[in-house]
């Protein structure tokens, strides 16, 4: 992959792109990072490459032709340009092993108030976000995209599974790890990591893996238990008792804020708006924000078509077969919640 940086400052990059994995990556042949110096495109001898913003308002803006020049000169029919900018999509795991199947991408570091609209419409494929804060500029953002998409370039890595097993690639946190010495200041390597039972130690970086992003980050792990509940148990029971929908219910405390936020999580445009509920739909699974101080008393919902449906769906959430007989259907509802402390919801539709 060959990557081109657009920036005001390339002396900014000294440092990271020289050390470490992304050096050796560079040396292999595997990355070929380039830096673009968009002053090298202003149409005077001083330069100048920004100006102030039509209508007013503080700071000072790209102007377009520099702009323009600059992502014309090294753009190819291949190219994929990307602009760092706040106002984009969040940068996930998944957006960087798409981009990691460029040829080659030209990234647009934005400076000051920001960069001509018509360059964005015109010259960018997509606007790209770190997160929800700013920054002095768009170099640092830069780094950490070149960084993570490398990751999944084949032959940067020493491993060839190492990116697709890290946090988020599964939709969780990734487990806890441990090396030598098995005890530290009094804290002992867990002993299932020692006894060499490799079905043992899955299970049990599984339920570490969930554990920890139900605590840290609820919507991943509302987010995967209800697609990798929905997707097994409609393969397993496609004739009989179906699951018809996952719906996962967040109570957040300022919806606007909320809303803006999970669209760009998920990726998805809500179709419904009110002042107390948003709706996202992801093909038959839902997903509600309501009005209300979070708690976790509010969780998912699973809607099924038989009272077995209610039985083998709570087995699996609950992995306790013996509570199961003692749950009871009360208007078609079973209700309980799991080991991290999330409210579970079976409701009975029927036929």
């Amino acid at each position: 992959m060959e990557i081109d940086i657009l920036s005001l400052f390339p002396d900014y990059f000294s440092g990271p792109f020289d050390e470490s994995i992304l050096k050796r990556a560079q040396a292999k042949g595997i990355l070929k990072i380039h830096h673009v110096n968009i002053r090298d495109f202003a149409e005077d001898k001083h330069q100048r490459v920004d100006d102030r913003p039509y209508g007013g308002g503080p700071g000072m803006v790209l102007m377009a032709p520099p702009v323009s020049r600059a992502i014309r000169s090294v753009r190819r029919p291949q190219s994929r340009v990307v602009y760092l900018s706040p106002q984009g999509n969040l940068l996930t795991a998944e957006t960087c092993q798409r981009l990691a199947t460029y040829e080659h991408l030209i990234l647009l570091c934005g400076h000051y108030e920001g960069v001509d609209e018509r360059v964005l419409k015109r010259e960018v494929d997509e606007e790209i976000s770190i997160g929800d804060y700013v920054l002095t500029n768009g170099a640092l953002p830069a780094i950490v995209l070149v960084d993570a998409v490398a990751r999944f370039i084949p032959g940067v890595l020493g491993h060839a599974l190492a990116a697709t097993e890290d946090s988020f690639q599964a939709g969780l946190f990734d487990c806890p790890h441990y090396t030598k010495p098995e005890e530290f200041e009094g804290m002992q390597v867990p002993a299932v990591l020692l006894e060499g039972n490799h079905k043992e130690i899955d299970r049990f970086r599984k339920e570490e893996s969930l554990k920890k992003t139900a605590e840290v980050r609820p919507d991943l792990y509302y987010a995967y238990l209800a697609k990798d509940l929905s997707s097994e148990l409609l393969e397993q029971s496609a004739v009989v008792d179906p699951i018809d929908r996952c719906e996962i219910i967040l109570a957040v405390d300022e919806m606007k804020k909320a809303a803006s936020f999970y669209r760009k999580v998920l990726g998805l445009v809500p179709v419904l708006i009110e002042e107390e509920k948003t709706v996202f739909q992801a093909g038959s699974s839902k997903i509600t924000l309501r009005k209300g101080i979070p708690y976790r008393g509010m969780g998912i919902k699973l809607v099924v078509k038989s009272e077995e449906a209610f039985k083998r769906t709570a087995v699996r959430l609950m992995h306790v077969k013996e509570q199961v007989e003692k749950l009871q259907t009360k208007s078609g509802e079973i209700t309980f919640v799991d080991d991290n402390g999330y409210c579970w919801v079976l409701l009975l539709k029927g036929e």
